[in-house]
């Protein structure tokens, strides 16, 4: 694997992103609607974010599971 932004391959892959709050803690995470104009009933997904981190420049590229990108785009395309 290259860094998208500097093309090192001095890359450490799949950190995992934490989500802290005052009673919590667990993955970072998106939340994807199939209706995102609804008032309610919106039709939520959420999907898990890790990180890969280029050593060279500080980098931090975002990602979710293949799986996870697939419901993401069927959940959209309804």
């Amino acid at each position: 694997m290259k860094c998208l932004q500097y093309g090192s391959e001095d890359i450490v892959e799949g950190v995992r992103v934490m989500d802290e709050n005052k009673y919590q803690r667990g993955d970072l995470q998106l939340e994807v609607y199939e209706n995102p104009d609804a008032m309610i009933f919106k039709g939520a997904m959420n999907a898990s974010l890790s990180t890969n981190v280029c050593v060279g420049c500080d980098f931090v590229m975002f990602y979710v599971t293949p799986q996870a990108a697939k419901e993401i785009k069927i959940l959209r395309d309804r």
